[in-house]
C-alpha cells in the first residue's frame, strides 16, 4: 500500500482525453459516445466520474477536493481496469455540486468492473479485474 503527499508525481493518463472529449471526426457520420457517470460522498469532499468511451476500456476518476497537506491542493486518482492506480494529477473544476451522493455503507458497481463503497472513513475503489484501488479521505491517500 502506497500513501501519497500532496506535490508528489503528477501524470496526466491518456484516459482523460477519452473523459473530456466527444471526439467528431470531420465528414464521419461517426461520433465517440461517451457515458459518463458522476457521484460524490456524503461529505462532498471526494468527488467521482466513471467513463467509457465507446471502444475503449472503461476509467475511474475520484478527485479529493481538500486534503490534510499544507497545500491544500485537488487531486484526482485514476483508476483503468487492469493495472495499478495512476499517480495523482490537479483536476480541472470538472466535477460539480450537483451529484448524486454515495451514500455511507453503501457499495455501487461500475460498467461491471469497478467498485466504489463509501465509508465514514473515506471513499474505497477498485477494480475488480486486477485488484488495484485506492482509499481516498481528507487525511489521508492510500493506493493498493
Amino acid at each position: 500500500m502506497r500513501q501519497y503527499e500532496s506535490g508528489l508525481g503528477r501524470l496526466v493518463p491518456s484516459v482523460l482525453v477519452a473523459l473530456t472529449l466527444l471526439v467528431m471526426i470531420p465528414g464521419s457520420a461517426h461520433a465517440a459516445v461517451v457515458r459518463e457517470i458522476d457521484f460524490k460522498n456524503p461529505s462532498g469532499n471526494a468527488r467521482c466520474i466513471a467513463a467509457k468511451a465507446s471502444g475503449e476500456p472503461p476509467s475511474l476518476a475520484c478527485a479529493v477536493l481538500s486534503t490534510a497537506t499544507a497545500a491544500l491542493t485537488p487531486e484526482a486518482w485514476w483508476l483503468n481496469p487492469r493495472g495499478p492506480v495512476v499517480a495523482p494529477t490537479r483536476p480541472d473544476n470538472w466535477i460539480g455540486q450537483a451529484v448524486p451522493v454515495l451514500r455511507y455503507g453503501h457499495t455501487r458497481r461500475f460498467f461491471g468492473v469497478f467498485r466504489c463503497s463509501s465509508l465514514t472513513i473515506g471513499l474505497l475503489c477498485w477494480s475488480t479485474r486486477s485488484s488495484h484501488g485506492f482509499l481516498l479521505s481528507t487525511r489521508h491517500q492510500f493506493t493498493f
